[in-house]
């Protein structure tokens, strides 16, 4: 019994830090509002933002 306590712990804790569900939870306002958009959208939206601040940095030169 004690075994079973433990592992549900341990699987309570990785669902806890998994980055996908970090990152699905953040999504689900923006989900809920545009619902035609897809995750797949939402991902290459994040790709053009981190080149275009990329970009930003590099002309900053920081």
């Amino acid at each position: 019994m004690l075994y079973g306590t433990l592992l549900e712990l341990l699987t309570r804790a990785q669902t806890l830090v998994d980055p996908s569900n970090i990152a699905i939870r953040l999504l689900e306002p923006l989900k809920t509002e545009f619902p035609i958009l897809s995750y797949a959208d939402f991902y290459l939206v994040t790709y053009f933002l981190s080149l275009v601040f990329l970009r930003l940095m590099l002309c900053l030169g920081a």
